[in-house]
Protein backbone atom coordinates (compact mmCIF):
# COMPACT_ATOMS: atom_id res chain seq x y z
CA UNK A 1 0.00 0.00 0.00
CA UNK A 2 1.33 3.29 -1.04
CA UNK A 3 2.02 5.66 2.29
CA UNK A 4 0.41 9.10 1.56
CA UNK A 5 2.58 10.51 3.80
CA UNK A 6 5.37 9.69 1.09
CA UNK A 7 3.27 11.00 -1.15
CA UNK A 8 3.02 14.35 0.29
CA UNK A 9 6.49 14.74 1.47
CA UNK A 10 7.50 14.28 -2.20
CA UNK A 11 4.79 16.52 -3.30
CA UNK A 12 5.32 19.46 -0.83
CA UNK A 13 9.46 18.86 0.05
CA UNK A 14 10.40 18.59 -3.44
CA UNK A 15 8.84 22.14 -3.99
CA UNK A 16 10.89 23.59 -1.38
CA UNK A 17 14.13 21.77 -2.52
CA UNK A 18 13.29 22.12 -5.83
CA UNK A 19 17.14 21.08 -8.04
CA UNK A 20 18.57 21.14 -5.11
CA UNK A 21 20.43 17.54 -6.14
CA UNK A 22 21.87 19.69 -9.51
CA UNK A 23 21.89 23.25 -8.54
CA UNK A 24 22.84 23.19 -4.89
CA UNK A 25 20.45 23.91 -1.69
CA UNK A 26 17.75 26.14 -1.61
CA UNK A 27 20.65 28.67 0.28
CA UNK A 28 23.70 28.19 -0.57
CA UNK A 29 25.93 28.19 2.42
CA UNK A 30 27.53 31.61 3.09
CA UNK A 31 29.78 33.08 5.96
CA UNK A 32 27.07 33.52 9.12
CA UNK A 33 27.78 37.34 9.07
CA UNK A 34 26.55 37.68 5.48
CA UNK A 35 23.78 35.80 5.87
CA UNK A 36 22.60 37.09 8.77
CA UNK A 37 22.36 40.79 7.21
CA UNK A 38 18.72 41.46 5.75
CA UNK A 39 19.76 42.93 2.72
CA UNK A 40 17.75 46.51 1.77
CA UNK A 41 14.76 45.18 -0.64
CA UNK A 42 12.87 47.31 -3.02
CA UNK A 43 9.61 46.51 -3.42
CA UNK A 44 8.06 46.20 -7.43
CA UNK A 45 5.01 45.20 -8.70
CA UNK A 46 4.92 42.97 -11.75
CA UNK A 47 4.40 45.98 -14.11
CA UNK A 48 7.73 47.40 -12.92
CA UNK A 49 6.23 50.33 -11.78
CA UNK A 50 8.09 52.23 -8.94
CA UNK A 51 7.02 51.14 -5.12
CA UNK A 52 8.04 52.46 -1.95
CA UNK A 53 9.31 49.98 -0.47
CA UNK A 54 7.40 47.77 2.95
CA UNK A 55 8.96 47.66 6.06
CA UNK A 56 9.21 43.77 7.32
CA UNK A 57 9.99 42.78 10.74
CA UNK A 58 11.14 39.97 12.62
CA UNK A 59 9.46 39.24 15.23
CA UNK A 60 11.14 35.95 15.89
CA UNK A 61 13.27 33.99 14.34
CA UNK A 62 13.13 30.04 15.73
CA UNK A 63 16.29 28.36 16.21
CA UNK A 64 15.73 24.85 15.99
CA UNK A 65 15.97 24.08 19.89
CA UNK A 66 13.05 23.70 22.33
CA UNK A 67 11.36 26.80 20.49
CA UNK A 68 10.76 24.79 17.42
CA UNK A 69 11.41 25.13 13.59
CA UNK A 70 9.66 25.24 10.13
CA UNK A 71 6.50 27.34 11.05
CA UNK A 72 4.33 25.48 8.06
CA UNK A 73 1.16 27.12 8.94
CA UNK A 74 -0.41 30.58 9.07
CA UNK A 75 -1.20 32.40 12.38
CA UNK A 76 -4.35 33.73 14.48
CA UNK A 77 -3.87 37.20 16.87
CA UNK A 78 -6.41 37.69 19.99
CA UNK A 79 -7.51 40.90 20.76
CA UNK A 80 -3.95 41.91 23.08
CA UNK A 81 -1.90 41.05 19.68
CA UNK A 82 -0.17 37.89 20.79
CA UNK A 83 0.27 35.43 17.92
CA UNK A 84 -0.34 31.41 17.57
CA UNK A 85 1.01 29.21 15.61
CA UNK A 86 2.38 25.50 14.98
CA UNK A 87 6.39 24.97 14.20
CA UNK A 88 6.62 21.72 12.33
CA UNK A 89 10.42 20.45 13.51
CA UNK A 90 12.29 20.48 16.71
CA UNK A 91 10.63 20.81 20.13
CA UNK A 92 11.84 17.41 21.92
CA UNK A 93 15.18 16.57 21.22
CA UNK A 94 14.30 12.69 21.01
CA UNK A 95 11.64 13.21 18.95
CA UNK A 96 11.84 16.34 17.31
CA UNK A 97 7.97 16.10 16.44
CA UNK A 98 6.94 19.88 16.43
CA UNK A 99 5.22 22.51 19.11
CA UNK A 100 2.48 24.92 19.30
CA UNK A 101 3.91 28.70 20.01
CA UNK A 102 3.05 32.12 21.16
CA UNK A 103 4.60 35.03 19.99
CA UNK A 104 3.09 38.16 21.98
CA UNK A 105 3.36 41.74 20.90
CA UNK A 106 7.38 42.09 22.43
CA UNK A 107 8.47 39.20 19.78
CA UNK A 108 8.88 36.69 22.87
CA UNK A 109 7.96 33.14 21.81
CA UNK A 110 6.39 30.97 24.31
CA UNK A 111 5.96 27.23 23.39
CA UNK A 112 2.38 26.40 24.38
CA UNK A 113 2.77 22.33 24.10
CA UNK A 114 5.72 20.27 22.63
CA UNK A 115 4.24 17.16 20.45
CA UNK A 116 6.20 14.00 22.00
CA UNK A 117 4.85 11.22 18.87
CA UNK A 118 2.35 8.53 19.87
CA UNK A 119 -0.36 8.58 21.63
CA UNK A 120 0.41 12.35 21.10
CA UNK A 121 0.67 13.75 18.20
CA UNK A 122 3.81 14.82 15.83
CA UNK A 123 4.04 17.36 12.77
CA UNK A 124 5.72 16.51 9.49
CA UNK A 125 5.08 18.92 7.29
CA UNK A 126 2.03 20.34 7.78
CA UNK A 127 0.18 23.71 6.34
CA UNK A 128 -1.91 23.86 9.64
CA UNK A 129 -3.47 27.03 11.45
CA UNK A 130 -4.81 26.70 14.22
CA UNK A 131 -8.16 28.52 15.78
CA UNK A 132 -9.28 30.09 19.33
CA UNK A 133 -12.38 29.83 20.80
CA UNK A 134 -14.08 32.91 23.41
CA UNK A 135 -12.23 30.78 26.19
CA UNK A 136 -9.02 31.29 24.73
CA UNK A 137 -8.88 27.08 23.92
CA UNK A 138 -6.77 26.30 20.76
CA UNK A 139 -7.99 23.77 18.65
CA UNK A 140 -5.79 22.32 15.70
CA UNK A 141 -4.04 19.35 14.06
CA UNK A 142 -1.03 17.44 13.45
CA UNK A 143 -0.55 14.99 10.53
CA UNK A 144 1.27 12.26 12.10
CA UNK A 145 0.96 10.70 15.74
CA UNK A 146 -2.27 9.77 17.83
CA UNK A 147 -3.64 6.45 19.28
CA UNK A 148 -4.87 4.84 16.57
CA UNK A 149 -2.21 1.53 15.21
CA UNK A 150 -1.34 3.16 12.11
CA UNK A 151 -0.03 6.91 13.66
CA UNK A 152 -1.91 9.04 10.71
CA UNK A 153 -2.76 12.18 12.69
CA UNK A 154 -5.12 13.88 15.15
CA UNK A 155 -6.81 16.83 16.35
CA UNK A 156 -6.13 18.34 19.46
CA UNK A 157 -7.32 20.86 22.05
CA UNK A 158 -4.94 23.33 24.53
CA UNK A 159 -6.38 24.58 27.22
CA UNK A 160 -5.31 27.43 28.83
CA UNK A 161 -3.47 27.75 32.23
CA UNK A 162 -6.23 28.87 35.38
CA UNK A 163 -3.08 31.15 36.51
CA UNK A 164 -0.96 33.68 33.53
CA UNK A 165 2.36 31.15 33.65
CA UNK A 166 0.81 27.62 34.10
CA UNK A 167 0.80 24.94 32.22
CA UNK A 168 -1.59 24.92 28.75
CA UNK A 169 -3.11 21.29 29.27
CA UNK A 170 -3.62 19.11 26.20
CA UNK A 171 -6.34 16.82 24.58
CA UNK A 172 -6.50 14.44 21.73
CA UNK A 173 -10.19 15.00 20.34
CA UNK A 174 -9.43 12.43 17.89
CA UNK A 175 -7.05 9.93 16.08
CA UNK A 176 -7.03 9.23 12.60
CA UNK A 177 -7.15 5.75 11.14
CA UNK A 178 -8.93 4.72 14.68
CA UNK A 179 -11.53 3.00 12.07
CA UNK A 180 -11.24 0.11 10.09
CA UNK A 181 -8.49 1.11 6.23
CA UNK A 182 -8.89 4.48 7.84
CA UNK A 183 -11.88 5.09 6.13
CA UNK A 184 -12.76 8.27 9.18
CA UNK A 185 -9.56 9.98 7.75
CA UNK A 186 -5.79 10.07 7.11
CA UNK A 187 -3.26 12.76 7.45
CA UNK A 188 -4.83 16.13 8.14
CA UNK A 189 -2.49 18.48 6.61
CA UNK A 190 -4.44 21.84 7.35
CA UNK A 191 -5.97 23.09 10.04
CA UNK A 192 -9.89 22.86 11.49
CA UNK A 193 -12.37 25.95 11.45
CA UNK A 194 -15.34 25.76 14.14
CA UNK A 195 -18.86 26.61 14.25
CA UNK A 196 -20.93 28.61 16.69
CA UNK A 197 -21.76 25.27 18.87
CA UNK A 198 -18.46 24.65 18.53
CA UNK A 199 -18.36 21.81 15.98
CA UNK A 200 -14.77 21.22 14.30
CA UNK A 201 -14.63 21.24 10.42
CA UNK A 202 -11.85 19.85 8.29
CA UNK A 203 -10.42 17.74 6.14
CA UNK A 204 -7.88 14.87 5.52
CA UNK A 205 -5.44 14.42 2.32
CA UNK A 206 -6.09 10.69 2.54
CA UNK A 207 -8.22 7.99 3.92
CA UNK A 208 -11.86 7.82 3.61
CA UNK A 209 -13.68 5.10 1.36
CA UNK A 210 -12.43 5.85 -2.09
CA UNK A 211 -9.08 5.28 -3.36
CA UNK A 212 -8.40 2.65 -0.53
CA UNK A 213 -5.23 0.42 -2.11
CA UNK A 214 -3.43 4.28 -2.00
CA UNK A 215 -4.45 4.92 1.56
CA UNK A 216 -7.37 6.73 0.63
CA UNK A 217 -8.41 9.83 -1.33
CA UNK A 218 -9.12 12.00 1.35
CA UNK A 219 -12.33 13.17 3.15
CA UNK A 220 -14.26 16.48 4.95
CA UNK A 221 -15.70 15.71 8.77
CA UNK A 222 -16.84 17.33 11.68
CA UNK A 223 -15.93 16.54 15.27
CA UNK A 224 -18.62 17.78 17.60
CA UNK A 225 -17.86 19.24 20.96
CA UNK A 226 -17.95 15.74 22.48
CA UNK A 227 -15.07 14.37 20.31
CA UNK A 228 -17.44 12.14 17.86
CA UNK A 229 -15.89 12.51 14.35
CA UNK A 230 -18.50 12.06 11.20
CA UNK A 231 -17.09 11.71 7.53
CA UNK A 232 -19.28 14.23 6.07
CA UNK A 233 -18.02 13.26 2.66
CA UNK A 234 -15.25 10.93 0.46
CA UNK A 235 -13.81 11.69 -2.49
CA UNK A 236 -13.64 9.29 -5.04
CA UNK A 237 -15.93 6.40 -3.79
CA UNK A 238 -16.60 5.81 -7.32
CA UNK A 239 -14.06 6.83 -10.23
CA UNK A 240 -10.50 4.94 -8.34
CA UNK A 241 -6.73 6.89 -7.85
CA UNK A 242 -5.95 9.19 -10.63
CA UNK A 243 -9.46 9.05 -11.61
CA UNK A 244 -11.22 11.39 -8.99
CA UNK A 245 -14.41 13.72 -10.99
CA UNK A 246 -15.31 15.09 -7.58
CA UNK A 247 -11.53 15.81 -6.51
CA UNK A 248 -8.82 14.17 -4.30
CA UNK A 249 -6.90 15.57 -1.86
CA UNK A 250 -9.07 18.41 -0.05
CA UNK A 251 -7.04 21.35 1.14
CA UNK A 252 -8.66 23.82 4.08
CA UNK A 253 -12.43 24.57 4.28
CA UNK A 254 -14.71 27.77 4.63
CA UNK A 255 -18.12 27.57 6.22
CA UNK A 256 -21.17 30.59 5.36
CA UNK A 257 -23.77 31.62 6.95
CA UNK A 258 -26.54 28.52 5.84
CA UNK A 259 -23.66 25.85 6.70
CA UNK A 260 -22.60 25.18 3.36
CA UNK A 261 -18.45 24.39 3.29
CA UNK A 262 -16.54 24.94 0.72
CA UNK A 263 -13.13 23.88 -0.21
CA UNK A 264 -10.44 23.11 -3.05
CA UNK A 265 -8.69 19.38 -3.49
CA UNK A 266 -4.89 19.60 -5.25
CA UNK A 267 -6.08 16.70 -8.18
CA UNK A 268 -8.91 15.21 -9.63
CA UNK A 269 -11.78 16.81 -11.58
CA UNK A 270 -13.26 16.68 -14.90
CA UNK A 271 -9.84 17.44 -17.00
CA UNK A 272 -8.43 13.96 -15.65
CA UNK A 273 -5.44 13.93 -18.63
CA UNK A 274 -4.23 16.93 -17.17
CA UNK A 275 -1.62 17.56 -14.30
CA UNK A 276 -1.19 13.49 -13.87
CA UNK A 277 -4.45 13.26 -11.91
CA UNK A 278 -6.30 15.97 -12.61
CA UNK A 279 -5.43 19.90 -11.79
CA UNK A 280 -7.84 20.12 -8.96
CA UNK A 281 -11.59 21.87 -7.86
CA UNK A 282 -13.21 23.87 -6.00
CA UNK A 283 -16.26 22.00 -4.24
CA UNK A 284 -19.29 22.93 -1.89
CA UNK A 285 -20.55 20.56 0.38
CA UNK A 286 -24.39 21.01 1.35
CA UNK A 287 -25.92 19.75 4.22
CA UNK A 288 -28.61 17.80 4.76
CA UNK A 289 -32.49 19.06 5.14
CA UNK A 290 -32.94 16.36 7.94
CA UNK A 291 -30.13 15.85 10.77
CA UNK A 292 -28.08 12.27 10.10
CA UNK A 293 -28.50 12.51 6.35
CA UNK A 294 -26.24 12.48 3.64
CA UNK A 295 -24.04 15.87 2.52
CA UNK A 296 -24.40 16.24 -0.87
CA UNK A 297 -21.33 17.22 -2.92
CA UNK A 298 -21.14 20.00 -5.78
CA UNK A 299 -18.17 20.75 -7.67
CA UNK A 300 -18.49 24.70 -8.43
CA UNK A 301 -15.22 24.17 -10.87
CA UNK A 302 -12.10 22.05 -12.74
CA UNK A 303 -9.17 23.00 -12.97
CA UNK A 304 -7.53 22.14 -16.44
CA UNK A 305 -3.94 23.43 -15.46
CA UNK A 306 -3.66 25.96 -18.41
CA UNK A 307 -4.66 29.21 -18.61
CA UNK A 308 -7.11 29.19 -15.73
CA UNK A 309 -4.81 27.31 -13.07
CA UNK A 310 -4.33 24.15 -11.77
CA UNK A 311 -3.50 22.25 -8.74
CA UNK A 312 -4.31 24.37 -5.62
CA UNK A 313 -2.85 24.00 -2.35
CA UNK A 314 -4.95 26.01 0.06
CA UNK A 315 -8.80 26.79 0.33
CA UNK A 316 -10.56 29.75 -0.95
CA UNK A 317 -11.94 32.85 1.31
CA UNK A 318 -15.84 34.16 0.54
CA UNK A 319 -16.69 37.87 0.26
CA UNK A 320 -20.32 39.69 1.26
CA UNK A 321 -22.05 38.83 -2.57
CA UNK A 322 -20.73 34.67 -2.17
CA UNK A 323 -17.98 35.44 -4.52
CA UNK A 324 -14.90 32.85 -3.88
CA UNK A 325 -11.52 33.67 -4.32
CA UNK A 326 -7.90 31.97 -4.15
CA UNK A 327 -4.63 30.84 -5.95
CA UNK A 328 -3.72 27.93 -7.74
CA UNK A 329 0.02 26.88 -7.74
CA UNK A 330 0.36 25.98 -11.41
CA UNK A 331 -0.96 26.79 -14.47
CA UNK A 332 -1.21 30.41 -16.12
CA UNK A 333 1.16 32.05 -17.62
CA UNK A 334 3.01 28.79 -19.99
CA UNK A 335 5.90 30.87 -20.22
CA UNK A 336 6.85 30.65 -16.63
CA UNK A 337 7.10 27.02 -14.91
CA UNK A 338 8.07 26.24 -12.08
CA UNK A 339 6.66 23.37 -11.61
CA UNK A 340 6.32 20.02 -14.26
CA UNK A 341 3.49 21.53 -16.19
CA UNK A 342 3.68 25.43 -17.56
CA UNK A 343 2.86 27.87 -15.40
CA UNK A 344 3.78 29.87 -11.95
CA UNK A 345 0.28 29.95 -10.78
CA UNK A 346 -2.84 31.93 -10.47
CA UNK A 347 -4.90 34.09 -8.24
CA UNK A 348 -8.73 33.24 -9.80
CA UNK A 349 -12.09 34.13 -8.60
CA UNK A 350 -15.51 32.30 -8.42
CA UNK A 351 -18.68 33.71 -8.78
CA UNK A 352 -21.90 32.28 -8.41
CA UNK A 353 -24.70 31.69 -10.78
CA UNK A 354 -27.67 34.29 -11.26
CA UNK A 355 -30.03 31.39 -11.38
CA UNK A 356 -29.67 28.28 -8.57
CA UNK A 357 -28.65 25.49 -10.46
CA UNK A 358 -26.36 27.81 -13.03
CA UNK A 359 -22.48 27.15 -13.75
CA UNK A 360 -19.90 29.43 -11.63
CA UNK A 361 -17.55 31.31 -12.95
CA UNK A 362 -14.18 31.60 -12.86
CA UNK A 363 -12.09 34.76 -13.77
CA UNK A 364 -7.92 34.58 -12.92
CA UNK A 365 -7.65 38.08 -11.33
CA UNK A 366 -3.79 37.19 -12.03
CA UNK A 367 -1.02 34.91 -13.43
CA UNK A 368 2.50 35.04 -11.92
CA UNK A 369 5.45 35.24 -14.42
CA UNK A 370 8.06 33.62 -11.45
CA UNK A 371 9.60 36.96 -11.94
CA UNK A 372 9.84 39.76 -9.56
CA UNK A 373 5.98 39.63 -9.19
CA UNK A 374 6.55 36.09 -7.36
CA UNK A 375 5.42 32.24 -8.56
CA UNK A 376 4.17 29.14 -7.23
CA UNK A 377 1.24 30.31 -4.66
CA UNK A 378 1.10 27.79 -1.96
CA UNK A 379 -0.69 29.94 0.40
CA UNK A 380 -4.64 31.18 -0.27
CA UNK A 381 -5.69 34.60 0.15
CA UNK A 382 -7.21 37.00 2.31
CA UNK A 383 -9.44 40.33 1.39
CA UNK A 384 -9.17 43.75 3.17
CA UNK A 385 -12.23 45.59 3.61
CA UNK A 386 -11.32 48.04 0.44
CA UNK A 387 -11.51 44.32 -1.35
CA UNK A 388 -7.98 43.70 -1.84
CA UNK A 389 -6.39 40.57 -1.85
CA UNK A 390 -2.90 39.63 -0.20
CA UNK A 391 -1.09 36.63 -0.40
CA UNK A 392 2.65 34.91 -0.42
CA UNK A 393 4.61 33.17 -2.72
CA UNK A 394 7.08 30.30 -2.66
CA UNK A 395 9.34 31.59 -5.53
CA UNK A 396 10.15 34.28 -7.53
CA UNK A 397 11.24 37.91 -6.34
CA UNK A 398 14.23 39.85 -6.39
CA UNK A 399 17.53 38.53 -7.52
CA UNK A 400 19.02 36.66 -4.96
CA UNK A 401 22.31 34.59 -4.35
CA UNK A 402 20.64 32.25 -1.57
CA UNK A 403 17.56 30.80 -3.14
CA UNK A 404 17.53 28.20 -6.31
CA UNK A 405 13.84 30.10 -7.99
CA UNK A 406 14.01 33.47 -5.64
CA UNK A 407 13.14 33.19 -2.23
CA UNK A 408 9.20 34.27 -2.17
CA UNK A 409 7.32 37.81 -1.53
CA UNK A 410 4.33 38.70 -0.07
CA UNK A 411 2.00 40.30 -2.68
CA UNK A 412 -0.98 42.62 -2.82
CA UNK A 413 -3.57 42.20 -5.62
CA UNK A 414 -6.10 45.41 -6.26
CA UNK A 415 -9.72 45.48 -7.40
CA UNK A 416 -7.89 46.40 -11.02
CA UNK A 417 -6.19 43.47 -11.16
CA UNK A 418 -2.59 45.05 -10.56
CA UNK A 419 -0.24 43.19 -8.58
CA UNK A 420 2.36 44.66 -6.38
CA UNK A 421 5.01 42.69 -4.30
CA UNK A 422 5.01 44.48 -1.10
CA UNK A 423 8.08 42.62 -0.18
CA UNK A 424 10.90 39.85 -1.41
CA UNK A 425 12.46 37.78 0.82
CA UNK A 426 16.16 37.62 0.49
CA UNK A 427 16.87 34.23 1.92
CA UNK A 428 18.56 35.70 4.56
CA UNK A 429 17.87 36.98 8.52
CA UNK A 430 14.27 38.09 6.66
CA UNK A 431 13.35 34.07 6.04
CA UNK A 432 13.06 32.37 2.68
CA UNK A 433 10.25 30.70 1.27
CA UNK A 434 6.62 31.43 2.63
CA UNK A 435 4.22 28.91 2.06
CA UNK A 436 1.01 29.54 3.99
CA UNK A 437 -1.21 32.55 4.09
CA UNK A 438 -1.36 36.07 5.91
CA UNK A 439 -3.08 37.46 8.45
CA UNK A 440 -4.56 40.70 8.86
CA UNK A 441 -5.00 43.66 11.64
CA UNK A 442 -7.02 47.08 12.19
CA UNK A 443 -3.82 48.51 10.82
CA UNK A 444 -3.26 47.15 7.69
CA UNK A 445 -0.48 45.07 8.96
CA UNK A 446 0.24 42.07 7.66
CA UNK A 447 1.42 38.56 9.27
CA UNK A 448 2.52 35.17 8.45
CA UNK A 449 5.32 32.76 8.49
CA UNK A 450 8.33 31.39 6.48
CA UNK A 451 9.29 28.09 7.12
CA UNK A 452 13.12 28.86 6.38
CA UNK A 453 15.75 31.85 6.59
CA UNK A 454 15.88 33.45 9.82
CA UNK A 455 18.74 31.64 12.27
CA UNK A 456 21.24 30.01 10.41
CA UNK A 457 23.33 29.14 13.95
CA UNK A 458 23.15 25.70 16.00
CA UNK A 459 23.59 22.57 14.75
CA UNK A 460 19.81 22.29 13.14
CA UNK A 461 19.57 25.55 11.70
CA UNK A 462 22.97 25.36 9.76
CA UNK A 463 21.60 23.32 7.68
CA UNK A 464 22.22 25.64 4.99
CA UNK A 465 18.13 26.46 5.16
CA UNK A 466 17.38 28.09 8.84
CA UNK A 467 14.66 27.80 10.94
CA UNK A 468 12.09 30.17 9.59
CA UNK A 469 10.39 33.54 11.35
CA UNK A 470 7.21 34.92 11.78
CA UNK A 471 7.26 38.32 9.95
CA UNK A 472 5.25 41.16 10.05
CA UNK A 473 4.92 43.51 7.15
CA UNK A 474 4.04 46.98 7.37
CA UNK A 475 2.34 49.24 4.69
CA UNK A 476 4.59 51.69 2.91
CA UNK A 477 4.46 55.05 4.72
CA UNK A 478 5.62 55.76 8.59
CA UNK A 479 8.06 53.16 9.69
CA UNK A 480 9.60 53.53 13.98
CA UNK A 481 12.64 52.18 15.23
CA UNK A 482 12.55 50.23 17.78
CA UNK A 483 9.82 48.25 16.86
CA UNK A 484 9.17 47.63 20.99
CA UNK A 485 10.61 49.33 24.18
CA UNK A 486 11.46 46.96 27.06
CA UNK A 487 12.69 49.99 30.23
CA UNK A 488 13.53 46.76 32.26
CA UNK A 489 13.75 47.26 36.29
CA UNK A 490 13.52 51.05 37.33
CA UNK A 491 13.70 52.57 40.63
CA UNK A 492 10.19 53.99 42.33
CA UNK A 493 10.65 57.64 41.65
CA UNK A 494 13.77 57.29 38.81
CA UNK A 495 13.41 58.59 35.12
CA UNK A 496 14.40 56.25 32.50
CA UNK A 497 14.01 57.24 28.64
CA UNK A 498 14.29 55.88 25.34
CA UNK A 499 13.76 57.11 22.16
CA UNK A 500 11.67 56.47 18.84
CA UNK A 501 12.60 57.23 15.55
CA UNK A 502 10.03 57.84 13.03
CA UNK A 503 11.11 57.86 9.22
CA UNK A 504 8.66 59.10 6.47
CA UNK A 505 9.56 56.49 3.77
CA UNK A 506 6.21 57.53 1.44
CA UNK A 507 6.54 60.26 -1.48
CA UNK A 508 4.43 62.57 0.33
CA UNK A 509 4.61 64.31 3.75
CA UNK A 510 1.93 62.92 6.13
CA UNK A 511 0.37 64.40 9.19
CA UNK A 512 1.68 63.10 12.51
CA UNK A 513 -0.43 63.21 15.34
CA UNK A 514 -1.83 62.74 17.95
CA UNK A 515 0.40 60.07 20.28
CA UNK A 516 -1.05 58.77 23.10
CA UNK A 517 -1.12 55.85 25.22
CA UNK A 518 -2.55 53.05 26.13
CA UNK A 519 -2.23 50.83 29.15
CA UNK A 520 -2.38 46.96 28.93
CA UNK A 521 -1.04 46.12 32.98
CA UNK A 522 -0.84 48.68 35.73
CA UNK A 523 -0.96 52.51 35.63
CA UNK A 524 -0.71 54.29 32.20
CA UNK A 525 -0.10 57.86 33.75
CA UNK A 526 3.83 56.22 34.62
CA UNK A 527 4.12 56.99 30.87
CA UNK A 528 5.08 60.10 29.39
CA UNK A 529 6.73 61.42 26.33
CA UNK A 530 8.64 64.50 24.44
CA UNK A 531 7.94 64.67 20.70
CA UNK A 532 10.45 66.25 18.62
CA UNK A 533 8.08 65.67 15.70
CA UNK A 534 6.56 68.52 13.22
CA UNK A 535 3.24 68.53 12.70
CA UNK A 536 3.94 67.54 8.81
CA UNK A 537 7.22 65.56 8.39
CA UNK A 538 8.07 65.59 4.69
CA UNK A 539 9.15 62.87 2.64
CA UNK A 540 11.80 60.95 3.69
CA UNK A 541 12.43 62.80 6.46
CA UNK A 542 12.62 61.55 9.87
CA UNK A 543 11.78 62.68 13.72
CA UNK A 544 11.57 61.35 17.65
CA UNK A 545 9.54 60.81 20.15
CA UNK A 546 11.44 60.76 23.94
CA UNK A 547 9.27 58.14 25.95
CA UNK A 548 9.78 58.44 29.97
CA UNK A 549 8.66 55.69 32.32
CA UNK A 550 8.47 57.17 36.18
CA UNK A 551 7.33 54.38 38.15
CA UNK A 552 5.16 55.04 41.12
CA UNK A 553 4.16 51.38 42.11
CA UNK A 554 5.96 48.20 42.45
CA UNK A 555 5.27 46.26 39.53
CA UNK A 556 5.77 45.16 36.01
CA UNK A 557 3.82 47.79 33.17
CA UNK A 558 3.04 46.99 29.94
CA UNK A 559 1.63 49.78 27.56
CA UNK A 560 1.34 50.99 23.74
CA UNK A 561 2.26 54.01 21.92
CA UNK A 562 0.13 54.93 19.75
CA UNK A 563 0.95 57.40 16.95
CA UNK A 564 -1.33 58.60 14.83
CA UNK A 565 -0.74 59.62 10.97
CA UNK A 566 -2.06 60.42 7.95
CA UNK A 567 0.07 57.74 6.08
CA UNK A 568 -1.19 54.23 5.64
CA UNK A 569 -1.18 51.18 8.36
CA UNK A 570 -2.16 54.26 11.28
CA UNK A 571 -1.93 54.32 13.94
CA UNK A 572 2.20 53.10 14.27
CA UNK A 573 1.75 50.79 17.71
CA UNK A 574 5.07 50.15 19.59
CA UNK A 575 4.72 48.05 22.46
CA UNK A 576 6.18 48.76 25.92
CA UNK A 577 7.33 46.94 28.76
CA UNK A 578 8.49 48.20 32.30
CA UNK A 579 8.82 47.17 35.81
CA UNK A 580 9.25 49.56 38.77
CA UNK A 581 11.19 48.32 41.64
CA UNK A 582 11.92 49.61 45.13
CA UNK A 583 15.03 51.80 45.29
CA UNK A 584 18.55 50.21 45.82
CA UNK A 585 17.18 46.94 44.58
Amino acid sequence: MKSLKTQLAVVLLSTVCLFTVAYGQVIPRRDLATRNQVRPVQSQSAKSEPMVQEQETVLYSFTGMADGASPGGGLIRDGEGNLYGIASEAGDPSCLCGVVFKVDRMGNETVLHTFTGPPDGYETFSNASLVRDDEGNLYGTTTSGGSASAPFGTVFKLAPPAQPGGTWTETILHSFCSAANCTDGNTPYVGVIRDHNGNLYGTTAGGGEGCTNYDGCGVVFKLDRKGNETVLYSFCVTGGFGNCADGQSPNAVIQDAAGNIYGTTEYGGADLASCGAGCGVVFKLAPPAQEGGAWTETVLYSFTGGADGGEPFAGVTEDAAGNLYGTTSGGGDAACSLNYFPGCGVVFKLAPPAQDGGAWTETVLYSFTGGTDGGYPVGGVIQDAADNLYGTTLFGGLDSPYCSFYCGVVFKLDTSGNETALYSFTGLADGNNPYSGLIQDAAGNLYGTTGYGGDFNGTFCANNTGCGVVFKVAPAGVSVSPSSLNFGNVGLGHRAKQVVTLENQGVDAVEIGPITFTAITGDVSQFSDHVFCPANLGAGKSCTIAVIFTPDAVGADAATLNIVTSAPGSPVEVPIAAAGIEKGK
